[in-house]
């Protein structure tokens, strides 16, 4: 599946890719670059996805609670990445690098607490940090070492 993915991605390159690009970069080069930055890309389309789940469950746990008077279900079962730099890379290789070198901190919510007795604050991105407050508040996130800006 995975083989058929790579070849749909760089195969769907060269049937959109303009003229423009064709002439000015080449074709082949521009097909090799999306290739070699497949797994990057894809690492960002599902991070997205999940970043998105997450947001979107915690919006309608709320809106549950509000319009119904009762708490939804545990939606903690989604995980996404914590680790700094992970999201933030710049490109294929950095991520790369970054992935290979330290834990990229991929957690479920449901196991978030476990981030402030085994990570230090600066090595969790900004999307944790306001997941961790948004979940255990501000004085836990303040008593972690994080500073909190109103």
């Amino acid at each position: 599946m995975v083989e058929y993915a790579s070849q749909a991605v760089c195969l769907g390159g060269s049937v959109i890719s303009s003229a423009h690009e064709e002439t000015a970069v080449g074709s082949s080069l521009f097909n090799v670059a999306h290739c070699e930055n497949l797994l990057w890309y894809s690492w960002i389309l599902a991070e997205s996805i999940r970043r998105t789940w997450v947001i979107a469950s915690g919006i309608q746990a709320i809106y549950l609670m509000i319009q119904q008077g009762r708490v939804a279900p545990c939606q903690g079962g989604m995980m996404f990445t914590t680790r700094q730099g992970v999201w933030e890379a710049q490109s294929a290789l950095a991520w790369e690098k970054l992935c290979s070198e330290v834990n990229v901190g991929l957690i479920q919510i449901a196991e978030a607490d476990k981030l402030f007795t085994k990570v230090a604050p600066e090595d969790i991105n900004d999307f944790a940090k306001v997941i961790l407050e948004a979940t255990f508040g501000v004085e836990r996130m303040e008593r972690w070492g994080v500073q909190i800006q109103e």
